[in-house]
Parts: structure tokens; C-alpha cells; sequence
């Protein structure tokens, strides 16, 4: 499913910048280049692959051992059954489901390059098998998702072609999928169909916002705002406080779903709490922070009651009470790449990363922490501002990870850290 792995996409980059495991690099790489190499559809994303082939589950991607053999040899195959689970007999219903539970750990690099090789042969021959299903729909909500996960992604690890296919999601979903200025929620075979549910905002809005951050386009805040309008007029429950799944001119339904708790996805109201926040420090009005604050108190029961089930808005909750903006101030003729590669190194979730030109800092909002900052010795400045109070100005990347770190801790005890956030 494209949802799964965009998020895993998301989850696994974020603990590459905790732990810098080579394992979660190997990992994304791997999920990502699955991605590009079999799921694209049109200019996007495709829904889904089956587990099903010729009528039988999983017959596409399990092996035998005497398969395994033919395609790698006796040697190459028996180091690959040791770290694979490579059994006579198999790990499921007489085949085998290849995996590492019993060997996570990385070998030596030698080794894992000769392990990459024994995998690319057995691509190569299970391209002869006979393919899957494969459910071609682009979808909004989860082209939504994985557009986040691989600009996200494509920062942290510096892959420009990573951050080209999220792109090129986006324009498509944008551009192929509207009508009227108004998403739709499903494109397939030349045509786009069904109106968009709340979800379908909810992940685009946060595909925008991805984007942003990577690219400091206007472009994407300005679309990430009137998509948010779009939600506000059709879709806001004012007696409720929040989202509902469809829009008030939606057809065909007997009621219109309503509901905070996650799913096999984020919720929609979870995942907007954080986008309206975001969208605050963007743009410093302060409608947006004033809609997060007050979704979060209409959702406040049924988090009390089922806390497992909302996981999405007690995340968000962190982003508005602790909310994180680097403001990057670049003199003319500046170049604040290096500031920006410590930044995609660390792991920032919900942060806003926003850089501005020194000659256009006072026209950073005037609510933002960061209003008529400077760059310092003519070089590009940065400043950590968790809620209304910044760092002092740094201009060395080193430097401002320390920055990062100590203002994400708060002198008073009282911050929200970073850490905590990535945990939650």
C-alpha cells in the first residue's frame, strides 16, 4: 500500500537523524527505489500492489531454496539463506518470505555489497514471474503522504531525484486532479473523479508545507492556504469543532462522517492541527494558530477517552505548544546551504524552516519571534525560536546544531524538546 510505506519513509528518516543507523539509510534507500521503480502511475503515485498472482497469495514475491540456488549458485546461496531465512522446508505454508528478523544487524561492507548483488540477480528473476495486481488509481490523500515522506526524505539524505519524483507527484495531483480550485479524489485511465474528502486536503496541505521547507517557494504556502480555505468553507463543523470526512456539497451520503481517531492513516484533524500551525508561522496570521488551539480543546474528551487512537493529535498538540521556526537570514549575495545541510541532518518534526533575505527580514510577519532579525558579519544567520523566544544568532553549522539542541531543551526546564517530539 502507498500509505504504509510513505509513512515508513517518514518514521525511518527520522530515526536515521536520531541514531544515524546505517540500517534506516539502507532502508529508505531501498523503500524509495522500490517506490520509483514500481509504483509510479501516470505523473504520481499508484494505490497499491496485490499480495495475490494467479489466484494464489504471495505467489510473486516467496522463493524456494532450490530457487534461490539455481540463481545464485551453491556458495552465494548458502551465505543468503543464513542471513534471509532460508529454510528446505520455508518460513511460510512451504515457501519462504525472505527477512532479517534473525540478522538485523549490518555485516561488514564487503559482505552487504556481496548480499546486494544475490539480490538484484533474484529481482532480476522474479521480473519473469507474473506480476501482481496492480491498482494504477492515484489517489490524493496518499499521494499526499508520500509527497511529505520524500521531500522529507530527499533533505535529510540530499537526493535531488528524490525530491524531483515529489514534485512531479504534487504538480500532477495539483493540476490533473482540480476542479475549480477544488481536489478530487481519485484519477485513473485520463480521468479524475470523485469529490475529495477532508483527508485528501489534510495530506496535500501537508505535501505543500514539505515542500516549503525543502524549497522556500511561495508557491507552496500559497496553495497549502487555499486549499485550507477550501476545508474551512466546506468542510468545518462549527458546533464540533473540527473536520468533517466530507464536504457540505457532497452527494449520496446519508451523514457526513465525523471523527478525530486515527486509522490505518492519520486523521485529517490531527494532521491539520499541525498543518494550521505550520501555517501560522509561515504567514503569522493568526487565524490559523487560533483554529489548531481551539481543535485541540473540542478534541480534548476524546483523547482522554481512547489516547492510543489519536496519536495524530497528541503529536500536533506538541506542535502548538512548543512551536519550532528557524529563521535563516541570508545578506545579499549569501548562501545558507551549509546552515541548511546541519538542519536536514537533524531531526526536526513539525519544525518550520524559513529562509529569508536579509533586505526582506522585517518582512517576516511582526508576530514572528524573528521579525527585524539581522545576519551577522555579513554572513548567513540563523536563530532557533521555540514559541515567542529565539536563539541567539549563530552563523556556523556547528553552532547551530548546539542551538537546536539547547533551545529545544529550554533553559527554564519548561521546552518541549526535539527528542520528545520525534518520540511521540
Amino acid at each position: 500500500m502507498l500509505y504504509d510505506n510513505a509513512l515508513l519513509i517518514e518514521l525511518m528518516t527520522e530515526a536515521w537523524r536520531e541514531t544515524r543507523s546505517p540500517l534506516y539509510a539502507m532502508r529508505v534507500e531501498e523503500t524509495v527505489g522500490w517506490l520509483l521503480r514500481e509504483m509510479r502511475s501516470e505523473g504520481a503515485f499508484a494505490a497499491s500492489l496485490d499480495a495475490d498472482s494467479e489466484g494464489v497469495e504471495g505467489k510473486f514475491y516467496v522463493w524456494t531454496k532450490a530457487e534461490i540456488e539455481e540463481v545464485l549458485g551453491a556458495a552465494d546461496a548458502r551465505v543468503f539463506a543464513r542471513v534471509y531465512d532460508v529454510t528446505p522446508d520455508g518460513n511460510w505454508e512451504g515457501h519462504t518470505i525472505l527477512n532479517r528478523i534473525n540478522a538485523l544487524e549490518l555485516h561488514d561492507e564487503a559482505t552487504e555489497r556481496r548480499l546486494a548483488s544475490m539480490r538484484a540477480k533474484l529481482l532480476v528473476r522474479r521480473d519473469t514471474h507474473i506480476r501482481p495486481g496492480f491498482d494504477d488509481k492515484v489517489l490524493a490523500d496518499w499521494n499526499g503522504l508520500m509527497i511529505a515522506a520524500l521531500a522529507n526524505a530527499a533533505d535529510a539524505f540530499d537526493r535531488s531525484d528524490w525530491l524531483a519524483a515529489a514534485i512531479a507527484a504534487f504538480n500532477f495531483v495539483s493540476t490533473r486532479m482540480t476542479s475549480g480550485g477544488r481536489l478530487l479524489h481519485a484519477f485513473r485511465a485520463g480521468v479524475a473523479k470523485a469529490p475529495a474528502s477532508a483527508p485528501d486536503y489534510a495530506n496535500m496541505i501537508g505535501g505543500c508545507l514539505a515542500l516549503a521547507n525543502f524549497s522556500g517557494k511561495d508557491e507552496y504556502i500559497a496553495q497549502a492556504q487555499a486549499w485550507t480555505d477550501v476545508l474551512d468553507r466546506h468542510y468545518w463543523a462549527e458546533d464540533l469543532g473540527g473536520y468533517y470526512f466530507a464536504a457540505d456539497d457532497t452527494s449520496d451520503l446519508i451523514l457526513r462522517p465525523f471523527s478525530s481517531q486515527d486509522d490505518a492513516t492519520p486523521n485529517a484533524n490531527g494532521v491539520m492541527v499541525a498543518n494550521l500551525m505550520a501555517l501560522y508561522l509561515w504567514t503569522g496570521e493568526e487565524r490559523y494558530r487560533d483554529r489548531a488551539e481551539a481543535m485541540l480543546k473540542a478534541f480534548a474528551g476524546a483523547v482522554a477517552e481512547n489516547v492510543f487512537g489519536h496519536a495524530g493529535l497528541l503529536s500536533a498538540a506538541l506542535e502548538v505548544i512548543a512551536p519550532t521556526q528557524i529563521v535563516l537570514i541570508v545578506p545579499e549575495g549569501g548562501d545558507a546551504r551549509e546552515l541548511r545541510r546541519a538542519l536536514a541532518q537533524m531531526s526536526l518534526p513539525g519544525a518550520v524552516v524559513q529562509e529569508v533575505a536579509e533586505a526582506d527580514a522585517r518582512a517576516l510577519p511582526p508576530g514572528s519571534p524573528a521579525h527585524g532579525k539581522t545576519a551577522i558579519d555579513n554572513k548567513p544567520t540563523a536563530y532557533v525560536c521555540i514559541g515567542p523566544q529565539c536563539s541567539l544568532p549563530v552563523t556556523e553549522a556547528a553552532a547551530l546544531v548546539e542551538a537546536v539542541r539547547a533551545s529545544a531543551a529550554g533553559d527554564d526546564g519548561q521546552g518541549v524538546s526535539v527528542a520528545k517530539q520525534a518520540s511521540v
